[in-house]
């Protein structure tokens, strides 16, 4: 477990968990969250060949915002390497269950204000160098 996250209300925590694998497979990453006094149950399970980080609470409570790292899905070599091709920002939306694609060569999403759904991220520019953004 990694990267807790308490949700707005302090009902829960929303964390990265890596389930146990098969030592022959590359270990992926999940969005778990847990309640005081609760067992650990998933929230968001990642898809073929990603990996979920950095959970972040919207600052209603209504969504989830993580990192999704598909680095590991193929090898990267310096023919087919494309700066921040290989992560983005998804939201899961915890009444429907609906998860969306937020923005691409984006991570590590963190609601900065209360009450807004302004999202501070890390993107990779096209020159290769990152910079801090709002969505």
């Amino acid at each position: 477990a990694d990267k807790p996250q308490w949700s707005p209300d302090g009902s829960r925590i929303a964390f990265t968990y890596s389930p146990p694998t098969n030592p022959s497979v590359i270990p992926s990453t999940d969005i778990w969250q847990i309640a005081p006094g609760s067992k650990p149950k998933p929230l968001v399970t990642h898809q073929e060949g990603e990996s979920l980080l950095d959970p972040s609470w919207s600052s209603d409570g209504k969504y989830i915002y993580f990192t999704v790292d598909t680095s590991a899905s193929e090898p990267i070599t310096s023919t087919n390497y494309v700066p921040g091709a290989d992560v983005r920002i998804d939201r899961f939306d915890l009444a429907t269950g609906a998860r969306e694609q937020v923005m691409q060569s984006a991570q590590m999403p963190n609601v900065v204000v209360p009450g807004a759904d302004m999202v501070e991220l890390e993107y990779v520019q096209t020159d290769n160098q990152t910079a801090i953004a709002q969505l």
